[in-house]
């Protein structure tokens, strides 16, 4: 009885149909990112924490992150932690990013200026074309989810 069990449980999982993947228009979620140290990258051994907002319609994105930095610095962006933005205009192909400014004196309650660096956007704030051939992979956990994986 178990064998027969385990076999019409296989047989049942291979015949179900793959998943397609699906990418919402629009979205807001968690993430963070951690650079290698050691490699020639200008954000070698930072970390990133924040949330990423996506609306593909309007061609719009909007990173907000706390970038934390070895030995207290982060260089030309400020000390450790600091706080570091990107904002993205597919209609206007541009790219706002924002830092602090340390050259400028602390403003209220010791907050420090930002930065705004307009920079071009040679890409769409959207990939339309993001799955296309995509490989399914199964059935992962990522972060103590489960999720499908491509």
């Amino acid at each position: 009885m178990v064998g027969r069990f385990w076999l019409w449980s296989m047989l049942t999982v291979s015949a179900a149909k793959e998943p397609t993947p699906v990418y919402p228009r629009q979205m807001s979620y968690s993430c963070t990112m951690r650079v290698k140290p050691g490699i020639k990258d200008i954000f070698a051994g930072n970390n990133f924490t924040g949330v990423h907002y996506l609306n593909a319609d309007k061609k719009m994105m909007r990173t907000e992150w706390l970038m934390t930095c070895p030995n207290g610095s982060c260089g030309q962006f400020g000390s450790s932690p600091t706080s570091v933005g990107i904002n993205a205009h597919g209609e206007e192909q541009a790219m706002y990013q924002t830092f602090t400014n340390e050259r400028l004196p602390p403003g209220p309650g010791g907050a420090l200026a930002v930065q705004c660096q307009k920079l071009p956007l040679h890409s769409s704030v959207f990939n339309e074309s993001w799955a296309a051939g995509a490989r399914y992979r199964g059935v992962h956990y990522l972060d103590g989810r489960l999720c499908h994986r491509w």
